[in-house]
């Protein structure tokens, strides 16, 4: 899948040694980077596109691998979460179908799901609908992610 960055690099198993160490790694894809806000950037949707053509280098790995389905999705203006009249549906809705269809391709991994707002979700939208998100997975084995930085 091309995205903001270029086509994605080829992507390997964990290595023997770090899985012998029991040491998770955290794979992502960055090219979601700001969706909505910045150009160029890819859906959660077209994320799961890549996680799937990737999916022979993730499977089995499911002690040693934390699935990142998307950096930073959602800018903090340019989708219609943020017009006051959706209740926010953007992230929930793309966060639980994006979801939904890596546990239906047989992704049994730690899934992580980063906030909107650049992943400083400000607007409470992760908070407020995490439920949501965790409910929808079949392996309840999400995990949240807020970037701490200064804007």
């Amino acid at each position: 899948m091309p995205g903001q960055w270029g086509p994605a690099p080829a992507v390997h198993p964990p290595s023997p040694g770090a899985n012998r160490a029991l040491t998770p790694c955290q794979v992502r894809r960055a090219d979601t980077t700001g969706y909505g806000e910045q150009g160029g950037a890819a859906s959660l949707d077209e994320a799961v596109d890549y996680w799937l053509e990737v999916a022979g280098a993730l499977k089995g790995q499911e002690k040693y691998v934390i699935a990142n389905l998307g950096n930073e999705p959602y800018g903090n203006t340019g989708y219609t979460g943020y017009t006051g009249n959706t209740g926010y549906t953007d992230w929930t809705r793309d966060t639980v179908n994006a979801v939904g269809r890596l546990r239906a391709a047989g992704f049994h991994h730690i899934l992580m799901v980063d906030a909107p707002n650049w992943s400083q979700g400000w607007s409470h939208i992760m908070r407020d609908n995490a439920p949501a998100v965790v409910a929808s997975d079949s392996d309840r084995n999400t995990v949240f992610s807020i970037h701490m930085y200064g804007v």
